[in-house]
């Protein structure tokens, strides 16, 4: 077997594994065991790097995320309790940085930035079915449905269970507007089981990603202005069904009592929700540990010793309380850097690079309500958007010149 052929069957299993890595994590009994499914496709990416002897590239953004793990680490020094930050600065960080670099680095040497939002399709089609074998069965499955109760949490907590979900739901709709008419069955299930997980974060990205994804398809060229009118309406009735769904069908019956209880609670109004109060009182409480700590924060990981025994589910609260102004401005300098740098493709009307973006968006909007910069999802996310202005300057590169200089690290 020739060396060409041994790196297309390897290239076709890492391909795989990815594909599948970021929905069978989500699945709580399992994602120990799958860990290893991680490691697996992060050695054969170095493998197929080594055997191919390519140049491993870390792009701009990246050196933000790294400088804010070195940041993170440096925090030890003046956090009260520095062992409650050691698994964050010496496992899960580091952990997903190098998983980071590696992907962002295969996808770009293999120009299929299609893997990623395969892995986030597979990863509504994982959920499904889960759902569908946990609850014993489809029939059953809809009888718990007509409860009304919160599905999900026989699988994981169910707000993870439902941003999957959305999360692939988006991406269907995305294709079904631009591709195949199929793919809207796929993103309807997916929208379905979203929603019976009860999970306010999941009409966040629902709404907000049909929308943007209608809004992607605008033309401001001359003569279009009907056609415009027309998306608009679409994505204006597109809202409409979802409140719809969740305000008449019984089976969403605990999404709109979490809603509507949730509204109160932002009003001020009697009959508030106590989780939506809960979290109001941490961003208070985070607030007030930034303001005291303004540069550095308390700490990488401490936010759980400010009164609450957790995390404050906020990632834009956690990260300026445990890491300050500076933590803050290092990691979402990741997510400025990409989208400056990806700017080129949307004035180029890239239909992929506007699927990420909508991804990226959705995901930064709902990080009001979830700490997110230590999770998997995350990350794929940001490489998605990241690796296409990547590829972008390959093509730009070869180009100018036939022959690529060949070096072991070179800072893009």
């Amino acid at each position: 077997m020739n060396k060409e052929r041994i790196i297309k069957i390897l290239t076709f299993i890492t391909n795989v594994l990815v594909a599948l890595y970021l929905g069978l994590f989500h699945i709580l009994s399992i994602s120990q065991s799958i860990n290893k499914i991680c490691l697996l496709f992060m050695f054969l990416i170095c493998l197929l790097t080594f055997l191919k002897r390519e140049r491993f590239i870390i792009p701009k953004e990246f050196l933000f995320l790294s400088a804010f793990y070195v940041f993170a680490l440096l925090s030890l020094l003046w956090s009260p309790e520095p062992s409650v930050g050691y698994r964050l600065c010496f496992r899960t960080i580091p952990l997903l940085l190098v998983m980071t670099l590696l992907l962002y680095n295969f996808v770009r040497q293999n120009k299929n930035p299609e893997v990623l939002v395969c892995a986030i399709y597979m990863t509504g089609i994982v959920l499904t079915v889960a759902m569908v074998v946990v609850y014993g069965g489809f029939r059953s499955l809809v009888g718990f449905m007509k409860t009304g109760l919160r599905l999900g949490g026989l699988i994981n907590n169910e707000n993870d269970v439902g941003m999957g979900l959305a999360m692939a739901s988006v991406v269907a709709f995305y294709l079904f507007l631009n591709s195949r008419w199929w793919h809207s069955v796929f993103s309807f299930v997916f929208a379905v089981m979203a929603m019976a997980t009860g999970s306010r974060k999941v009409v966040l990205i629902l709404v907000l990603g049909g929308f943007l994804t209608v809004v992607s398809l605008l033309d401001f060229s001359k003569g279009k202005g009907k056609k415009n009118c027309a998306i608009i309406g679409g994505a204006i009735a597109f809202v409409g069904v979802c409140f719809a769904l969740m305000f008449k069908i019984s089976a969403f019956s605990s999404i709109k009592s979490r809603f509507l209880t949730m509204l109160s609670s932002l009003s001020n109004k009697v009959g508030g929700d106590g989780s939506t109060d809960t979290r109001m009182e941490m961003i208070k409480v985070g607030w007030e540990a930034f303001k005291s700590h303004p540069f550095g924060g308390v700490g990488v990981g401490t936010s759980s010793l400010l009164g609450f025994g957790t995390y404050l589910h906020n990632n834009f609260i956690e990260i300026l309380a445990s890491l300050g102004g500076v933590g803050f401005f290092l990691y979402y300098a990741s997510y400025g850097v990409s989208f400056l740098r990806t700017f080129p493709l949307f004035k180029n009307y890239n239909r992929m690079a506007f699927l990420a973006a909508i991804i990226n968006i959705c995901w930064l909007v709902v990080q009001v309500g979830l700490v997110s910069y230590e999770t998997k999802d995350t990350y794929y996310y940001l490489v998605l958007l990241s690796v296409l202005s990547g590829i972008q300057r390959d093509d730009m590169e070869n180009e100018k010149q036939n022959k690529v200089k060949r070096s072991f690290v070179l800072v893009d």
